[in-house]
């Protein structure tokens, strides 16, 4: 449909929010008190008004809610800092911009749901906002609907009742007729409608998925799982998925497993870097962030469903504080926790490139010849697509693939699941012999490939190895 569906989506919500912070500058006497906005309703129920919108084919929503309107709650909790003269102009300034593009009243807005409607290299879905009032400008009337359209048709927002909807024409066309009643919503759809309406009541914020609908690659254990959700109300975070027993115990295997080998490498990676301030700073944050998660992520397994809560004992004063510091730690620790769950997967890669050297030596040693060269093995293009391995994201153990000749000679095989494919050239140009062990390897399965090479020739009939690995995008 449009390649880019989705990003307008998010430009939408944009231009939402950008209502929402119009109103943020309302800093009169009676601004702390925390009342409700007249004729706002409880978080839930708005929500579930917007998701009225939302087709009973959706495959993946996010919620998010106030208990107050959400220009009260930016007022009263000062979001833009700024003052009151100025943020009286801001809002004058901003709101006749809106008014003058959208005409809509946003300010009583407190319910917004996200759909996705279509997976794949096209995305397709919605963004629905309740309630808004008003009148969309320059709009066309359309069996008594405004709707407007962008880039040559293929874009919309649509306003029916109170009910704003953006997004890409076909799901905002689909959303017109849910609410129509000429097809069913979401909330009316079965099993996954009511995962979704469960996640979304009494939540500031929750995002639901259809596992079996997104665009994973099969494996065993993503095929045994049902739906995926996350939540955060004013007392905790909990996310819930649903599958068969197996497949829950053996993700949850997976995911502490992960956290170890990231604990592992990141403290490493913490001794390496003592002398290093940024990166000293960034191993140490991703090294004890890993350890907590480690306790607190451990999940708890209930026959189908598996579970991870998060007590949150937060006021609302602190609130905005807390997640401000907290997203500026992650800044810099999530992306170094990324780096050190790669990290530790390749480890494989030094250690049986260095194993494969040594029985190189030792093979020309007893023959005064190295072995012909093999490989890469297995034959397969990576080892990102292997049904037959928990994850999907190794090749699996088979002994055959070590019958060859010179695999037997150098006594080297991959007698588990494994995260590389192998490879052993040798050479004698001109008299002078050579080998050059090699791995090569997709960690993130993203069809980018590192390269990892350790080199030794024969010097005065002994044999030489390169003290170092080589590595060419060693994390890709």
């Amino acid at each position: 449909m449009l390649a880019s569906g989705m990003a307008m989506i998010h430009s939408a919500i944009a231009c939402l929010l950008a209502g929402f912070l119009a109103f943020s500058g309302c800093t009169t006497g009676s601004s702390n008190s925390s009342t409700p906005v007249a004729g706002t309703t409880v978080p839930s129920e708005n929500v579930e008004n917007a998701m009225q919108a939302i087709p009973g084919s959706a495959i993946a929503v996010v919620t998010v809610s106030s208990p107050v309107a959400f220009w009260s709650f930016l007022a009263e909790n000062g979001f833009l800092l700024m003052k009151p003269e100025l943020a009286s102009e801001f809002q004058a300034k901003l709101q006749g911009h809106l008014d003058r593009h959208i005409g809509v009243d946003l300010s009583q807005l407190s319910g917004v749901a996200l759909a996705m409607l279509k997976a794949g290299p096209e995305p397709e879905g919605i963004a629905i906002a309740y309630p808004v009032n008003g009148k969309l400008k320059g709009g066309q009337v359309r069996d008594g609907v405004d709707v407007l359209h962008f880039d040559d048709g293929k874009f919309a927002v649509a306003h029916k009742g109170q009910h704003l909807i953006a997004g890409d024409a076909e799901s905002v066309d689909a959303a017109l007729r849910t609410l129509s009643g000429q097809q069913k919503s979401i909330v009316d759809s079965g099993a996954f409608g009511s995962f979704v309406s469960n996640q979304s009541k009494g939540a500031y914020l929750s995002a639901s998925a259809d596992i079996a609908k997104l665009p994973i690659p099969p494996n065993p254990v993503t095929e045994e799982l049902g739906y995926a959700g996350i939540r955060m109300t004013p007392k905790m975070v909990r996310a819930e998925l649903s599958g068969s027993n197996d497949s829950l115990t053996s993700l949850r295997t997976q995911m502490m497993g992960l956290i170890e080998l990231g604990l592992t490498a990141a403290k490493i990676e913490m001794h390496e870097n003592s002398e290093n301030f940024a990166e000293g700073v960034g191993a140490i944050l991703a090294y004890y962030n890993l350890k907590n998660l480690g306790i607190l992520l451990d999940p708890a397994i209930d026959g189908e469903t598996m579970t991870i809560e998060l007590p949150l004992e937060l006021s609302d004063q602190s609130t905005m504080l807390v997640v401000a510091v907290g997203g500026m730690l992650a800044a810099v620790a999530v992306p170094a926790f990324m780096k050190y769950m790669e990290k530790s997967k390749t480890v494989e890669a030094t250690q049986f490139l260095k194993k494969m050297s040594d029985a190189a030596r030792a093979r020309y040693a007893i023959d005064g010849k190295f072995p012909a060269s093999v490989g890469p093995t297995p034959a397969k293009s990576s080892c990102c697509t292997d049904p037959t391995v928990e994850g999907g994201d190794k090749c699996a153990a088979d002994a055959k693939n070590w019958q060859n000749e010179s695999w037997l000679a150098l006594d080297f095989a991959m007698m588990d699941p494994h995260y590389y494919r192998y490879e052993f050239v040798s050479s004698n140009e001109g008299g002078r012999e050579s080998y050059t062990a090699l791995a090569y390897g997709d960690l993130d399965c993203d069809g980018m490939f590192s390269t990892y090479s350790l080199y030794g020739e024969v010097v005065d009939g002994e044999v030489m190895s390169a003290a170092d690995i080589i590595k060419i995008d060693a994390l890709e």
